[in-house]
């Protein structure tokens, strides 16, 4: 019974050790708020795309650079209320 314990607690520290690694990993993609608009930023090529404008807005500049990322496509449906 010893061993299945230690087993048992062996196997539960491996699997704890190995998921703080998953959530580790650098975040590829992510979603950030500039005014009234939001962007899909990807993080390996320094990208940004459209993803959602506020309801009701009449008038929308879209920048050219967010946060350090360049802006390069709008997500479809994004001006579709």
């Amino acid at each position: 019974m010893k061993k299945v314990k230690s087993f048992f607690a062996a196997f539960l520290c491996a699997i704890l050790l190995i998921s703080s690694f998953v959530f580790a990993l650098p975040v590829s993609a992510a979603e950030v708020g500039y005014g009234n608009l939001y962007f899909i930023v990807n993080n390996e090529n320094y990208t940004a795309e459209l993803s959602t404008c506020i309801e009701g807005e009449t008038e929308v500049v879209i920048p050219g650079e967010v946060y350090g990322y360049t802006v390069t496509s709008i997500a479809p449906r994004v001006f579709l209320w």
